[in-house]
């Protein structure tokens, strides 16, 4: 593993740890930190990393609108479901 995707997994593990690693983010590493988030969609997650690079901020917040625009989609749109009658 590179030292970036690295980085990027101590960034979702600190979301949850109760004293906080601090992270120094060079910003030759933001695009990439950016593409790891949207492809595995953890961009919500990277927004406090990420604060001081103004650059990467449209990015994240695109892709986290259109997950909460889905995840609420999803709760209201009836999903036709296959029922099945047992004997």
């Amino acid at each position: 593993m590179n030292a970036i995707y690295l980085k990027y997994l101590r960034m979702i593990r600190n979301i949850h740890a109760v004293t906080k690693e601090t992270l120094c983010i060079k910003p030759e590493e933001v695009p990439y930190l950016v593409s790891l988030a949207q492809r595995h969609f953890t961009s919500p997650f990277l927004f406090s990393y990420m604060e001081s690079y103004p650059e990467a901020v449209p990015a994240l917040k695109q892709q986290s609108k259109m997950i909460m625009y889905q995840y609420y989609y999803d709760l209201t749109v009836e999903v036709p479901c296959v029922q099945t009658q047992y004997k």
